[in-house]
């Protein structure tokens, strides 16, 4: 299927993307969303990742996933006090939740906060 589609170019397209998250009004956080996750994953850069993660947490602080993002960041780039804070900040809001808020949001960070 995918080769009826032309070749893409990575740089236009991580541009226009960065673009997008700083400029968007409608899109621009799904826009830094797929920029965070590719800067960690597929471009090694934890530093720009982290930045970003920390803008979402920050912008969005009752967003589990931002949290849990930002907490996983701070660890790889090895901030590990920023990242336990922000994992017992996790845990305090899961044991004021729900049940499945507890079960499907708990499993990171306990893990951070253990290490």
């Amino acid at each position: 299927m995918l080769l009826f589609f032309p070749k893409g170019n990575k740089k236009l397209g991580l541009a226009q993307l960065r673009s997008v998250a700083a400029n968007g009004f409608y899109t621009g956080t799904e826009a830094r969303v797929f920029l965070m996750k590719i800067l960690q994953n597929q471009e090694n850069k934890p530093d720009e990742a982290l930045a970003l993660a920390r803008t979402m947490a920050t912008a969005f602080p009752d967003n589990g996933y931002f949290q849990r993002f930002y907490a996983l960041m701070s660890y790889q780039v090895g901030d590990l006090n920023e990242c336990e804070r922000v994992s017992r900040d996790i845990l305090d809001k899961i044991n004021r939740a729900s049940l499945a808020t507890r079960l499907s949001v708990g499993a990171t960070p306990r893990f951070f906060s253990a290490a």
